[in-house]
């Protein structure tokens, strides 16, 4: 694989952004297994997920969450999932646009990553991970939401139940490096292709990339462009 230089990897995105996508497809990939996805579903398990790994200074998924009406909820993971769909990793359903699935390119791309999403020193985030996905999967998303409503949480200098606590109140920071005993890496080589992969513009630029990728050569955004 090419190697990605310090000066290329300012024009990336921020590679903890790469990383919860990566996580978040895993995730929604291990749901799946379980049966029909939503939005609620993900977003809780992602939640308890992370709450969780802090605790053990893990940093995994890394989102940032707020209390709202439905519980605990990250814009972030909205948009990665608006991301997704856009770029045909999920599959959506009904007036209200439903997640209905991981696609089958979704899960192709997982199974791709697994070369290094479980092995070495990930190893440990993922079992933690897949642990909460078997703990939650049999949930539906609307019992996740009404179970998250029950959890009590620091909140001021006490805790409180999470359905107590104001709407827009910060539930869940990213956790800090300086903080953490175990932190999900992804391959230098591996950054550049996901970085052209989570982009709005992957679905025109998929046929480029689909020869290159399954050879294992990743391209930059300007290699890309310039073979079109």
């Amino acid at each position: 694989m090419i190697s990605v230089e310090q000066g290329e990897m300012d024009d990336l995105a921020e590679v903890d952004e790469i990383i919860n996508k990566v996580l978040l497809l895993y995730t929604m990939n291990g749901l799946s297994e379980y049966g029909t996805l939503d939005k609620w579903k993900i977003q809780k398990t992602a939640f308890f997920n992370q709450y969780d790994a802090q605790v053990k200074r893990i940093k995994g998924i890394n989102y940032q969450f707020f209390k709202w009406t439905h519980g605990p909820m990250s814009a972030e993971i909205v948009k990665d999932l608006d991301l997704f769909n856009q770029i045909g990793f999920v599959e959506l359903k009904g007036q209200n646009k439903a997640i209905e699935a991981i696609t089958k390119e979704g899960k192709e791309l997982v199974s791709q990553m697994s070369e290094f999403i479980d092995s070495g020193e990930n190893a440990p985030i993922i079992d933690h991970l897949s642990g909460w996905i078997h703990h939650l999967g049999e949930y539906t998303g609307r019992e996740l939401r009404d179970l998250s409503h029950r959890c009590q949480v620091p909140y001021r200098d006490s805790t409180a139940k999470i359905d107590d606590i104001p709407d827009g109140t910060p539930l869940l920071n990213p956790i800090k490096l300086r903080d953490v005993s175990y932190e999900f890496e992804i391959p230098k080589e591996w950054i550049r292709t996901l970085d052209l992969m989570f982009s709005y513009r992957y679905p025109e630029i998929r046929e480029t990339l689909e020869t290159p990728f399954k050879a294992k050569e990743l391209l930059t955004w300007s290699e890309v462009f310039e073979s079109e």
